[in-house]
C-alpha cells in the first residue's frame, strides 16, 4: 500500500480529472453527435465527447503527475498495458455510457483510476447529470460526495437485486445473454439495467444493488487489444466495491480479481457463491 498522503492526493486528482471530464459532458449534452464505430459493431461507438473528455482528464493528471502515463479507452495501442500497470499508470473511461449520453439518458460517467503493481490504488467516477462523485483509495474507504458508503450486506441471492449491462446487435450474443438471464431470474428478487456499467458498480458500492455481473462477457479479445475486459473502468469498480465492504471475484479463472478481464461484484462473498452455484461456468 502507498503512504496515506499519496493515496489521498491521487484520490483528489482522480476526482478533479473526472470532474473535468464531466465539464465536457455538460458542454455537449443534448447535442447531435457524429459516431465513430468500433470494430464494425454499430451499437459500439465513440463521439467527440469521448475524445475531448479523455484529453481533459489527461490535462489534469499531467499537472499533478507529469511523468505518469494516462491510458484511455479511446487509445489505439495497448501492447504494453501489463508493464504499465506494474510500473504505475492512470486509466480513464472518459465517457462510460456513450450510448446513454447520445440518447439523452443520464446514466453515464467519467472514470479515472490509478493502478500500480497491478492493483487499483485510487479512483473516481463522476456522474455529471446527477452531481454524484464516487471515489475510493486503497485502505481509505469509498465515498459518495465525500460521505462514506457501504454495500448492502445482502447474504441471500433470493433477496438480491441483480444488475447488468448489455450492448450489441449480434443474434448469437443476444441469445447467450437471454439464456443466462432466464437461468438467473428465478433465483433473485429483482433485475435492473439502469445505465452504463459504472451505474451498476457504483450502485453495488452504495447499497443500491446487491450484485453486478456482465452476462455477455467476451471470451476472446477484440481486435487490437490483448485482453477481454475494460481495465479503464474495471480497475475503478474493483476498488470502489472492495473499499465499500463488498466482494469481488474474477468471472473466470483464479485470483482476487481480474483488472484485464471480467468480474463479479457483490454485497457479500455468499452472494457470489450462490450466483456461481446457479450459473455454473460462464
Amino acid at each position: 500500500m502507498r503512504f496515506r498522503d499519496d493515496l489521498e492526493l491521487r484520490r483528489r486528482v482522480a476526482e478533479e480529472a473526472a470532474r473535468a471530464g464531466g465539464v465536457v459532458h455538460r458542454k455537449y449534452r443534448g447535442k447531435k453527435l457524429a459516431r465513430t464505430i468500433h470494430d464494425g459493431e454499430r451499437a459500439d461507438y465513440a463521439t467527440q465527447v469521448d475524445f475531448e473528455a479523455q484529453e481533459a482528464v489527461r490535462e489534469v493528471v499531467a499537472r499533478h503527475f507529469p511523468h505518469e502515463r494516462v491510458i484511455g479507452e479511446e487509445d489505439e495501442n495497448f501492447d504494453d498495458i501489463a508493464e504499465e500497470m506494474e510500473r504505475g499508470c492512470w486509466f480513464t473511461d472518459p465517457l462510460d455510457g456513450t450510448q446513454e449520453f447520445v440518447h439523452g439518458a443520464p446514466g453515464y460517467s467519467c472514470i479515472v483510476v490509478y493502478v500500480e503493481h497491478g492493483a487499483p490504488q485510487a479512483c473516481a467516477a463522476y456522474f455529471d447529470a446527477w452531481g454524484e462523485m464516487f471515489s475510493a483509495a486503497d485502505g481509505l474507504g469509498s465515498t459518495l460526495n465525500g460521505a462514506p458508503i457501504r454495500v448492502s450486506g445482502q447474504q441471500e441471492l433470493s433477496g438480491a437485486v441483480f444488475s447488468t449491462a448489455y450492448r450489441g446487435t449480434e443474434v448469437a450474443k443476444a441469445q447467450g445473454f437471454a439464456a443466462r438471464f432466464v437461468k438467473l431470474v428465478p433465483h433473485v428478487e429483482g433485475f435492473r439495467m439502469p445505465g452504463a456499467p459504472s451505474v451498476m458498480a457504483c450502485g453495488v458500492a452504495a447499497g443500491r444493488y446487491d450484485l453486478y455481473v456482465y452476462l455477455s462477457a467476451r471470451l476472446e479479445p477484440p481486435p487490437a487489444r490483448p485482453f477481454v475486459g475494460q481495465p479503464w473502468e474495471t480497475a475503478a469498480f474493483i476498488l470502489l466495491v472492495r473499499e465499500a465492504g463488498g466482494a469481488v471475484q474474477p468471472l473466470r479463472g483464479e485470483g482476487d480479481y481480474d483488472v484485464l478481464g471480467h468480474n463479479i461484484y457483490a454485497a457479500s462473498p455468499l452472494l457470489i457463491e450462490q450466483f456461481r452455484a446457479v450459473m455454473g461456468d460462464m
